[in-house]
């Protein structure tokens, strides 16, 4: 009787391991069954691209229509201030051959630029939104070739008023746009004043300070890159790179006045 007892208590017992046994070796059992259905989904064909504009660009289609993802026939939409550039002519001489121009945009998008001539004349201009073209003659200077010209560079107060930084042969100046006051009396007008002598700068940048200061950066023949600022008593120079360093290089100060230099060498 008890042996009867123990194999049926056995039996169940190997009854239940099994039924355990099964049931956990289910989800793995199913496993390459689903592992085959994803197979098959990946080496489903892809449909060819519907963009066939050669250059690649998205505004090559702007305002065509396409059907695709349920839409039939929608309209492209033209994100025109990225689908081109607009071109216009802003000052045409004839008898002054200009250097690079420099350019600052400042608030409502307005355009300060600086060029340097050949000829000798540094000017400005102001460009507005509305269209108007103002220019400005800052200092004639000695004349030079298209190989030995330096372009000058400029930089915009807060209140709008342009300080340009520019070469007189060997020697470097600089040009601040004063509006009538206390301290120039004789109404607005460019004033100038030789800032180094003998540096002979082949390339300029400048920027202004929170505090409303020149802070610039001069390439000079050697290749040296030096910091050229006003302390707001004095102007001071020092050599930032014996160099040589390139011929291009960057120069911007932050909101925080951190300023930031880019340059190869």
């Amino acid at each position: 009787m008890s042996d009867a007892f123990s194999r049926k208590t056995l039996a169940k017992s190997v009854l239940v391991v099994l039924t355990f046994l099964l049931a956990s070796w289910s989800p793995m059992l199913a496993l390459p069954t689903e592992i085959s259905l994803l197979e098959e989904a990946d080496i489903t064909p892809q449909k060819s691209s519907m963009y066939t504009a050669t250059s690649g660009y998205g505004h090559d289609f702007a305002g065509t229509t396409l059907t695709f993802d349920g839409m039939v026939n929608a309209v492209v939409k033209e994100e025109s201030m990225f689908d081109y550039w607009h071109s216009q002519e802003l000052n045409n001489s004839t008898i002054e051959n200009h250097g690079t121009p420099d350019l600052k945009l400042t608030r409502h998008d307005r355009e300060h630029y600086c060029w340097s001539t050949e000829e000798g004349p540094v000017r400005t201009a102001v460009h507005r939104p509305s269209g108007a073209w103002t220019s400005s003659l800052v200092d004639t200077v000695a004349s030079s070739n298209s190989s030995t010209l330096v372009d000058c560079a400029i930089g915009i107060t807060a209140n709008e008023l342009p300080r340009v930084l520019y070469a007189d042969g060997p020697d470097l100046k600089m040009g601040r746009y004063a509006r009538e006051s206390a301290t120039y009396y004789d109404g607005p007008r460019w004033h100038t004043r030789t800032i180094m002598e003998n540096v002979n700068a082949t390339h300029l940048a400048l920027d202004i300070t929170s505090e409303g200061l020149e802070w610039g950066l001069m390439r000079t023949d050697s290749g040296a890159l030096h910091q050229v600022n006003f302390s707001g008593a004095y102007w001071t120079s020092y050599l930032l790179d014996r160099g040589p360093v390139g011929e291009d290089f960057e120069l911007e100060i932050d909101d925080q006045g951190v300023i930031h230099i880019l340059y190869t060498r």
